[in-house]
């Protein structure tokens, strides 16, 4: 399930809920645009009318992920759902929106690539130097092989960390490469912590005791090396030690992040404390996505621009 069906569910449980509707018709409103994914809610409606709880159905039907049941089950538990639906929607649609805007930037440079693939060898065909069948090579070919290439590129780390490929024995290798090359590591990171604090404090904010809620919220990272520099932390926290005390043991949390969690605990607003910063983050993480968004574009151009030109002059030189 996406990001923006997630943001989707939870807007529209949050709207029902802050309407008085019973969790059995909430849930009979609820629709998507996966038939799918209604007949998991379908299914959820089904444990419901059964006795089973909303975060337990929700789970059962495979309509909420782990953390999210954790989340729902603590706010449900402390009479906390509406809170705890909106949490979700803004933390799933956050998320689905930068998505959504690296891709809308990407559209106008992979429409421009795909025409140069086909205005390429025009003037070759044109004068005779190829026939249709190898313009339809060096056009339609090209395309199908790059966008194999990109689609290869894209699902390799998750192939062989948890699909087909793991049986390579690359997965350890993988995990602690991202977490060691210099730009990709930082980017990696940044992201996953926030998700980690952003989802700790959702699971404060229902009502779980932090030394339930800390390894729940460990879930989000999906590097296991990562989340496993998180162990000394758990460990602290076990032994009654407090939450900034604990974190300040992992030296991926930054300073800064430690001082706002002492702060939030010194003054009982831990879990506001939590929320502003995360938020704070989420907010560069943006810009630095939006960043990122603006200079693909202008890198595919360049290096269109320079095939084409390479092209050209490449042609000209062989006639010569």
């Amino acid at each position: 399930m996406n990001h923006d069906t997630k943001a989707h569910i939870y807007h529209q449980l949050y709207c029902m809920e802050r309407a008085g509707f019973p969790a059995q018709l909430a849930f009979s409103h609820l629709t998507t645009k996966n038939p799918g994914i209604n007949q998991q809610i379908k299914q959820l409606q089904g444990y419901l009318n059964t006795g089973h709880a909303i975060a337990e159905s929700g789970y059962r039907a495979e309509v909420f992920s782990k953390t999210d049941y954790h989340v729902l089950h603590a706010a449900e538990v402390g009479g906390q759902l509406e809170l705890a639906y909106r949490r979700l929607s803004d933390y799933y649609g956050a998320k689905a929106k930068r998505l959504r805007q690296i891709k809308n930037r990407l559209y106008l440079p992979a429409m421009i690539l795909i025409v140069a693939l086909f205005v390429q060898p025009v003037p070759a065909l044109i004068v005779g130097a190829i026939n249709g069948q190898q313009y339809l090579w060096l056009s339609v070919g090209r395309l199908a092989g790059l966008a194999a290439f990109i689609s290869i590129a894209l699902r390799l780390p998750f192939w062989l960390t948890n699909g087909f490929l793991q049986f390579l024995g690359l997965k350890n290798g993988l995990y602690l490469l991202q977490c060691k090359l210099p730009i990709i590591s930082a980017w990696i990171t940044t992201r996953q912590i926030n998700d980690f604090l952003q989802c700790l404090g959702m699971m404060l904010e229902a009502g779980l005791p932090c030394i339930q809620a800390f390894p729940l919220a460990l879930e989000t990272i999906k590097n296991p090396v990562l989340k496993n520099r998180f162990g000394p932390a758990l460990a602290r926290l076990a032994k009654g030690q407090s939450l900034a005390e604990a974190l300040a043991d992992v030296r991926e949390i930054n300073r800064t992040t430690v001082h706002v969690v002492l702060t939030g605990e010194q003054s009982g607003k831990l879990v506001e404390s939590i929320r502003h910063h995360t938020r704070l983050e989420a907010e560069k993480i943006s810009i630095e996505e939006d960043l990122l968004a603006e200079w693909i574009p202008r890198l595919f151009y360049f290096l269109v621009i320079g095939w084409m030109a390479y092209s050209i002059i490449g042609s000209r030189v062989t006639s010569l």
